[in-house]
């Protein structure tokens, strides 16, 4: 938990003065470590960094802000993925193929998590690949992926995560 929060600390202090996007609503962190402009049912949430501690003033779920939402996913061979959540970690029975769907948001980050020692294909349907083709990861390997007009271009692999 201590890491996280650093990161989440490390992310305010680096990125102070930027300005962006949390699920399409907009934002400015400020110099100060301010969120300005997140609003939810109980309207602005800032957050001030203070002495390496975040502070809020109103009731807030900093998770929606900085932790990604997951799934415990085991597919069957050439089931299909359609992604609610960021992380999807992936566990089988034996090396499988799946298939991402093709509907997704602009924008919509995905990263598929090998959780077993199976080989698990992503099979070359809706799906952009630095190789152009079908892309296979395994054991603590991830893969990331955001959408792009209903195709989900491959970010970055990274074996053995």
């Amino acid at each position: 938990m201590k890491s996280r929060l650093f990161v989440v600390i490390a992310a305010i202090v680096l990125l102070a003065g930027c300005a962006g996007s949390w699920g399409g609503v907009p934002f400015v962190l400020a110099p100060q470590g301010v969120v300005e402009g997140l609003a939810g049912a109980q309207g602005p949430h800032p957050l001030t960094l203070a002495n390496g501690v975040i502070v809020t003033t109103k009731d807030f779920d900093m998770r929606s802000l900085f932790l990604p939402s997951t799934l415990d996913w085991t597919p069957a061979d050439e089931d299909v993925l359609t992604p609610t959540t960021n992380v999807v970690s992936v566990a089988s029975s034996g090396a499988i193929a799946i298939t991402l769907v093709g509907t997704c948001t602009d924008g919509q980050p995905l990263t598929l998590y090998g959780a077993d020692a199976y080989t698990i294909t992503v099979n070359d349907t809706n799906v952009r690949t630095s190789t152009g083709s079908a892309i296979t990861f395994g054991q603590y390997d991830l893969l990331l992926f955001v959408c792009q007009d209903n195709e989900w271009i491959e970010i970055a692999a990274i074996a053995n995560s």
